[in-house]
């Protein structure tokens, strides 16, 4: 193949005398070409014009949407003029709208609904980046945690999927309850207004959430715009509320769900007797309007369903006046839906409702759920009490600290032994020389001798995957990961196997990680995680692997708000203990004194948040130290 340039053309701005290139902006001329192909720009200047224009269009929309994310968080910070920011960012918007009206051609008015879409986006850009936390900083955090001071004791984190089904089971029931401990992560926080808003009588403080009884005994969507926030399952659950009544619904929602596409969720709405139609014809998400006859009964989950909005029909259709049945089609149950399928099924045990699991469908009957457990008088009366157990996936990912330092854990909390997606989540852990011992209070984890070659099976439970990544890359020596998902991060798995001195190949649905040669120089230890789960995962890696800079240390702060605070000041010290003796391993030091932390919610004691405030948990400090791009193992 001739990879050598063609001769100059008249065209050719390099070329003497030469049309110079287009630099004001307006569309270039998009006729068919001259049949002189001699005059015809050579087509690999055309491709590097547009290299360059693509930075300067990257780099000119990056500063965009930093300038608008400063003014939406200016107009927003000032409670007391919400009605007038609003007004004022639409006018904004539709001033931006006038100046791309000025710079497009003529010819581009035919295709003006496009251009306004992708202005829409632009402007949703700003607005998502104003609303991530840690972003202002524009730096990466590096985790370099110091050496541990000892065994520690703690609160685990809590399970958010089933305390939202104890919260909106006791707004939908108008029943007075309470729900604890509860990591009220931005989520549940959000759900918590979204119901206030339709009449339910929550608030939270602390850990700790309650429901009194409303004025009235259904939530109701008449004549409102119901806020969401940024959570699609928020979006779905309230959208599937909606669905056991006749009538319209209208929701609206942050800069994240006005970018989210919801035509998958338009084509299944019918089946249920719903239609969901958009309110901004420039917006592929939010707002919305629903309109539903009522009668939900039956439907047909495909490979296309969304997920959130099939975890939500399940969740609200105890409420139906027909109950639901969901049958599978295809190849089964959606991947990824069937842990979620189990805790809500578990639900369904604790609080009495009617259902019948079978391989290709699942239904639920008709019945007000049952609050459980014991219960509680204050001064608004009696509640019931819903005790949230642990997160599986999260205090399976906290107890690796004490794999990597050798010191032991306790993380206090009542472990879900019903739920059987957990225990290959405590196989893993043994597998790695750990010793997990679970009690009626908590989970007990203590480090043993690491075997020669760990053997880690991720078979069936694809949410494992940062769990056994983290565990793979920390053993002494080589590493097998097995029983791979159809679908993993290639990149994730990359950055990680440099950073840790690792090389890895893939052998079938095997992962093979061996050390690499001392001396070898690690890969760049810049790391954007794509969830929070692999956030979590690059900080516990740290305490093997240090140094690693992460990009994106919020996408954990929404989920758990009192990460950092743990991390930075209960899993970590500034310098060893007296007592401590040189070279002597963790696991042989005398007994420590445990410490002790609250980690479900970073938020201040003593505080009372009702519906409608803005509160948020604490931004984690950042105390950590800055190293050099690149160092030798």
């Amino acid at each position: 193949m001739n990879n050598r340039p063609s001769p100059p053309s008249q065209n050719d701005p390099d070329r003497p005398g030469s049309t110079p290139e287009n630099t004001s902006g307006a569309m270039p001329d998009l006729r068919a070409p001259d049949d002189d192909t001699e005059r015809r720009e050579p087509l690999y200047r055309l491709e590097e014009r547009l290299l360059r224009e693509e930075r300067n269009v990257a780099a000119a929309l990056l500063r965009r949407s930093r300038l608008l994310a400063e003014i939406a968080v200016r107009r927003k910070g000032d409670a007391s003029r919400a009605a007038s920011n609003r007004s004022a960012i639409q006018n904004l918007e539709k001033s931006l709208w006038t100046v791309w009206e000025n710079v497009l051609q003529p010819e581009e008015g035919g295709r003006s609904k496009h251009w306004h879409q992708l202005l829409s986006q632009c402007n949703n850009l700003g607005y998502i980046l104003g609303e991530q936390k840690d972003v202002p900083s524009g730096r990466p955090w590096i985790l370099r945690p110091g050496a541990p001071g000892g065994a520690v004791t703690l609160p685990g984190p809590t399970d958010v999927l089933r305390a939202e089904i104890a919260i909106y089971w006791a707004a939908a029931t108008n029943a007075a309850a309470r729900a604890n401990p509860v990591r009220t992560n931005d989520d549940v926080v959000e759900l918590i207004k979204a119901l206030n808003q339709l009449g339910a009588g929550l608030a939270w403080e602390r850990d700790h959430v309650t429901h009194s009884p409303g004025r009235s005994a259904d939530l109701d969507f008449d004549q409102k715009t119901v806020h969401v926030g940024q959570s699609p399952f928020i979006l779905a659950l309230l959208l599937a509320t909606a669905l056991a009544r006749p009538g319209i619904a209208k929701f609206s929602g942050s800069g994240s769900l006005k970018m989210l596409p919801l035509k998958q969720w338009q084509q299944f709405l019918p089946r249920l007797g719903a239609r969901l139609h958009q309110l901004n014809p420039h917006s592929p998400g939010l707002p919305v309007r629903l309109e539903s006859n009522g009668t939900p009964e039956l439907a047909q989950i495909d490979d296309e369903t969304p997920e959130e909005l099939i975890v939500a029909l399940l969740v609200a259709a105890p409420f139906y006046s027909r109950g639901l049945r969901l049958t599978w089609s295809g190849a089964g149950m959606p991947e990824g839906i069937g842990a979620k399928l189990k805790i809500i099924s578990e639900m369904y045990d604790l609080y009495g409702v009617p259902h019948n699991v079978q391989p290709d469908a699942i239904t639920v009957s008709h019945a007000l759920p049952r609050l459980p457990g014991g219960t509680y008088n204050d001064a608004s009366g009696s509640h019931s009490t819903f005790r949230v157990p642990l997160d599986p996936d999260l205090s399976a990912m906290l107890l690796i600290w004490s794999r990597f330092t050798g010191w032991t854990m306790r993380l206090e909390g009542l472990w879900p032994k019903k739920d059987s997606s957990a225990d290959p989540l405590l196989t893993l852990l043994r597998s790695c020389g750990l010793a997990v011992s679970i009690d009626p209070k908590g989970i007990r984890a203590e480090a043993g001798p690491w075997p020669a070659e760990p053997i880690l099976d991720v078979r069936g439970r694809s949410q494992a995957m940062p769990l056994a990544v983290v565990l793979a890359l920390g053993a002494p020596s080589a590493a097998v990961l097995k029983g791979l998902p159809s679908e993993y991060d290639r990149e994730v798995i990359e950055t990680f196997s440099n950073w840790s001195g690792r090389t890895w190949r893939q052998e079938g649905s095997s992962l093979f990680f061996q050390p690499v040669p001392r001396g070898t120089e690690r890969g760049d230890p810049r790391f954007e995680p794509p969830d929070a789960a692999w956030a979590m995962a690059a900080a516990m890696l740290a305490f093997k692997h240090p140094g690693i800079q992460l990009t994106s240390p919020g996408e954990l702060t929404g989920t758990w708000p009192g990460f950092w605070t743990l991390y930075n000041h209960v899993l970590t010290a500034s310098a060893k203990r007296p007592e401590q003796q040189q070279g002597q391993r963790p696991e042989h030091q005398p007994g420590q004194r445990a410490e002790r932390a609250t980690t479900n919610s970073s938020r201040p004691a003593g505080r009372n948040h009702p519906a409608g405030s803005g509160e948020r948990g604490d931004a984690p400090p950042n105390a950590i130290q800055r190293t050099k791009r690149r160092v030798k193992l």
